[in-house]
């Protein structure tokens, strides 16, 4: 997260700044800076840049000739530097893909159409054969959660399709590719396909070529004989996707800086504490070339006290004109103000909330109820429209894929069987709609009894 155009050395000598020159007048700090913080995390490096002149390969921001590929790095680092962000991510994964997968038959991402599969032997023959690809994952919804990571994330999903037939036996492999391993090809001219390179270091490109694949719908056949496409989940027609927390950015960065503040305090007073101002030698007087020792007080200061030396101390040492008055000490405090660190942390929390349409108490705080006793099953109720969206955008995905797999594989019973993804909420509803079922029809059953009627009762007394 280090500043990739910064001087290492930042440092201030004031005695070098003031040696050969002939004015009199105190030298101060550039106290301000009004820069944008950001800019310099998702600036790229040089070599970066390179790649995108040399190489046709299309930036995730800019140009290829103003790049802003770093933009994608900074935006993964949010999700472990942001603690707000990514518990977001962690906790809408677990409520939309926790629960046990459904097997449905004619399922659509857009229509409502789903028909239930009565056959519990087809069920099980279509998860072995969902089971008999192979994933780079333990299983299919470890294999969709680490799709939904990537996409809350950076906006952008990718898995590869590879399948092979090596002597009559088919296989079938479904690969997760780090966002930060996929980049776009500058397309061809006169061609609607198009390609995606995948590198583990894109810096390395002269040495190791990167590997090639046609985004779907298109296929590539290698010439070891695989077929091969890449998938990218994406929610619009850029080249690449804008995670949709986008909004909150600046506040998850926010997040990082104020712990980033106090850890840097705790371990080595980054601060300054101590501001020191000595007397400046007479430039009139003092030989450029000559031994000065207030010269060597200085450099004593900057080597033993300032972040120049070894062993740092928070010191910021200055001079002040010469024949001015005498030595000037002054200490400052650290901000450790433990009301604006809550005000602020609460700020960033809920604008990093909002951006997710998500909740502090689904995040597992504690948080007033009032006289509700099921607040939180209310709320997570709430939430299941913005999950289900987020289980069909994936399942969609993976199911187009399995599709392409079953006409590959020749398995035409299950071109209309799809996976389809149940939030753990859904099975404790249903199964709490079938207990109520159960109760409902036992009491109409117990009623509807002649026998226990009150009204088929003789000894009833129906006088007035």
């Amino acid at each position: 997260m280090g500043c990739n155009d910064c001087n290492d050395d930042l440092t201030y000598n004031p005695k070098k700044e003031r040696r050969y020159s002939h004015k009199r007048g105190a030298q101060l700090f550039n106290w301000t800076n009004d820069r944008n913080p950001i800019a310099p995390q998702i600036k790229d490096t040089d070599e970066i840049q390179t790649i995108f002149k040399k190489y046709p390969l299309i930036p995730f921001a800019g140009t290829d000739q103003y790049s802003g590929h770093q933009l994608l790095s900074f935006l993964i680092n949010m999700m472990t530097l942001s603690t707000t962000h990514g518990s977001c991510i962690i906790s809408q994964k677990k409520f939309a893909f926790g629960g046990k997968l459904a097997i449905v038959k004619n399922s659509d991402a857009v229509f409502d159409f789903e028909e239930e599969i009565d056959s519990i032997e087809q069920k099980k023959q279509f998860a072995e054969f969902v089971k008999g690809i192979k994933f780079n994952a333990s299983d299919v919804r470890t294999f969709a959660e680490n799709l939904f990571v990537s996409y809350k994330g950076t906006g952008n999903a990718y898995f590869s399709v590879v399948m092979s037939d090596t002597m009559g036996v088919k296989s079938v492999a479904f690969n997760y590719h780090n966002p930060s391993t996929v980049l776009y090809m500058v397309p061809e001219k006169d061609t609607d396909k198009n390609w995606v390179a995948v590198s583990n270091n894109f810096l390395t490109l002269d040495t190791k070529p990167p590997t090639l694949y046609p985004v779907y719908p298109d296929f590539h056949t290698r010439n070891s004989g695989e077929i091969v496409t890449m998938f990218h989940i994406k929610d619009n027609t850029d080249w690449y996707g804008r995670p949709d927390s986008m909004a909150s950015l600046l506040y998850q960065y926010r997040e990082f800086q104020d712990a980033n503040y106090l850890i840097m305090e705790s371990d080595n007073n980054f601060t300054g504490k101590v501001f020191i101002e000595i007397e400046d030698g007479d430039n009139e007087v003092d030989e450029p070339d000559g031994n000065d020792p207030l010269e060597d007080v200085i450099t004593k200061f900057e080597n033993n006290f300032t972040q120049k030396g070894d062993d740092p101390l928070s010191i910021m040492f200055m001079t002040r004109p010469a024949g001015a008055a005498q030595a000037y000490v002054h200490e400052f405090s650290p901000n450790t103000n433990e009301k604006f660190f809550d005000s602020t942390a609460q700020i960033n929390e809920r604008k990093i909330l909002i951006s997710h349409s998500w909740s502090a108490r689904l995040l597992g705080e504690s948080k007033a109820a009032g006289l509700s006793t099921n607040l939180f099953t209310d709320e997570l109720e709430s939430k299941l429209p913005l999950l289900e969206g987020y289980q069909n955008l994936i399942e969609s995905f993976i199911n187009t894929a399995i599709q392409e797999v079953t006409a590959f594989m020749n398995r035409p019973e299950f071109t209309e069987f799809n996976i389809k993804f149940r939030t753990p909420f859904n099975i404790i509803r249903d199964a709490a709609n079938e207990d109520k079922g159960s109760n409902r029809q036992a009491r109409a059953g117990k009623n509807m009894n002649k026998d226990n009627s009150i009204i088929a009762n003789d000894d009833t007394d129906n006088s007035v």
